[in-house]
């Protein structure tokens, strides 16, 4: 049986024999093959300090709304939507039904045609 080896190393695999390792702390700033390449380029080691990654705040925790907050939310949400009118829904609806119509008309007429195509064909008769 062949060996498979990974293409990188330094990675664990998600297997138990060879469980993923944790990602190491770097202690310079995290930047990416492009920006470093560039570096090396000017001459430079280390980004500048605009360059830097400042670590991401986490957000600020919040409190669970209660069932009365939520519902009030909900409530003024939906009057903010706008509602169509009867009308509109009586046409929108219309509309619907008779496109439901057209295709399951158009299904049935194309099954129908295909299966006697077919049989015809394979009729010994």
């Amino acid at each position: 049986m062949a060996e498979h080896r990974s293409p990188k190393p330094a990675v664990g695999g998600s297997i138990p024999s060879c469980p993923a390792l944790p990602a190491p702390i770097e202690t310079e700033a995290a930047v990416n093959r492009q920006t470093k390449r560039a570096m090396k380029r000017q001459g430079g080691e280390t980004p500048a300090p605009s360059e830097r990654r400042r670590p991401a705040t986490p957000p600020p925790h919040r409190e669970r709304a209660t069932a009365k907050e939520f519902i009030r939310d909900v409530r003024g949400e939906l009057k903010k939507v706008a509602w169509p009118t009867k009308a509109e829904v009586i046409t929108s609806t219309i509309v619907v039904l008779m496109a439901v119509i057209f295709m399951t008309l158009l299904i049935f007429g194309m099954d129908l045609a295909f299966s006697k195509g077919v049989l015809s064909l394979f009729d010994k008769g």
